[in-house]
């Protein structure tokens, strides 16, 4: 089977176990030009006005509360409130350009208080902080739609300064907690896995990789299946991995070939 079609029926496989675990807080999508969707009634359907754009090459991160009530949305530069306005500390984050550029849940143990965890493209090289950075958000500010902590904007994590690009998350094996996982580029190339607690965020624990460093500088995806125990992280190359989501470490299996539309 061609490597793309293999992709594709991996990513169908996970989201189609996305939606069999979805919760309230993920029933509102919004992505590309002006578009959205919300769950909230059963079947998908298009939210009908939507007037801000998202990062139109990649994902964005769209968080509810748990009856599915819309919160806020960043496409990774910036955060907006359930009303599509601009919070007042909400500019100047560092998912400018990237595919997964943020990732934002709730924090454990919190009522109001967000984490958002942030990438840029390998190819941005404006003012904005460089390597894998969170903030936390927090809904009594702002009378209520939400702003981001003053002083907590943009804070670096260990290990995370040559992060780029690949973002994603999922829940510990005691479904309590979470794993922040990225990936590390140039000549220590490893993945990252960063649990996420009551107690907050821990050092990484650090996994190797059979992908070059410098493979996709500025693309690719990274995503881990539902259940916890797969990872794939495509660009040129495509790696497909075990995840354990109890202990954060990830076992490469094997790579696919590069697609010959990506390198001509």
């Amino acid at each position: 089977m061609p490597h793309s079609k293999v992709i594709f029926t991996f990513i169908l496989f996970t989201f189609f176990l996305a939606s069999t675990y979805s919760q309230g807080e993920w029933n509102n999508w919004h992505f590309g030009v002006n578009s959205g969707i919300t769950f909230n009634y059963g079947a998908p359907i298009a939210i009908p006005f939507y007037p801000l754009m998202c990062n139109p090459g990649g994902l964005t991160s769209s968080i509810s509360d748990s009856l599915g009530n819309f919160l806020f949305y960043s496409n990774g530069w910036a955060v907006y409130d359930k009303n599509y306005n601009l919070m007042p500390n909400g500019w100047g984050l560092n998912g400018q350009g990237s595919r997964q550029p943020a990732f934002a849940f709730p924090m454990i143990g919190e009522t109001n208080k967000y984490y958002l965890f942030t990438v840029p493209s390998g190819t941005w090289t404006g003012s904005f902080p460089i390597g894998l950075r969170y903030s936390i958000l927090d809904m009594s500010l702002n009378g209520g739609l939400g702003d981001i902590v003053n002083g907590m904007k943009n804070l670096s994590l260990p290990l995370g300064d040559s992060v780029i690009v690949q973002l994603t998350a999922i829940r510990h094996h005691n479904n309590h907690d979470v794993w922040v996982i990225v990936r590390r580029h140039g000549s220590n190339c490893k993945y990252l896995a960063y649990l996420v607690s009551s107690s907050g965020i821990n050092t990484p624990i650090v996994s190797n990789t059979e992908l070059p460093g410098n493979s996709g500088f500025g693309d690719g995806h990274l995503r881990v299946s539902p259940d916890g125990t797969k990872l794939v992280c495509s660009s040129v190359y495509t790696e497909i991995c075990n995840f354990d989501d109890e202990t954060g470490v990830v076992s490469p299996l094997f790579l696919l070939p590069p697609n010959p539309s990506s390198i001509g």
